[in-house]
């Protein structure tokens, strides 16, 4: 059964989202900035639909604002219903030695 997934974070086009669109989930990758900071990720997610049979989608979001949460929220319960999985994948950093 296919599920509705929202991943945060996803301006790295992670691995993951590849893998649950190729499962046949409907994959919602969020990041801050579609256009045109992120437009080339948004571009290869909807090649990387359209090549694999996938349902990658772009979403437009900024983890600091609560209106910019509550309009991408609103976007996937209007045309999806209830989101089942949320990956909250935003902000993650790894630093080494400094």
């Amino acid at each position: 059964m296919s599920k509705i997934v929202l991943i945060t974070g996803a301006s790295s086009f992670c691995p993951m989202a590849e893998a649950l669109g190729k499962a046949g989930h409907v994959v919602y990758g969020s990041m801050f900035r579609t256009s045109p900071r992120n437009a080339p990720v948004a571009a290869q997610m909807t090649v990387f639909s359209r090549e694999n049979h996938a349902e990658l989608r772009p979403l437009e979001l900024d983890e600091q604002s609560q209106d910019s949460i509550d309009a991408a929220l609103a976007q996937v319960l209007a045309q999806e219903g209830p989101i089942d999985v949320l990956i909250h994948n935003a902000g993650y950093m790894e630093f080494g030695p400094a």
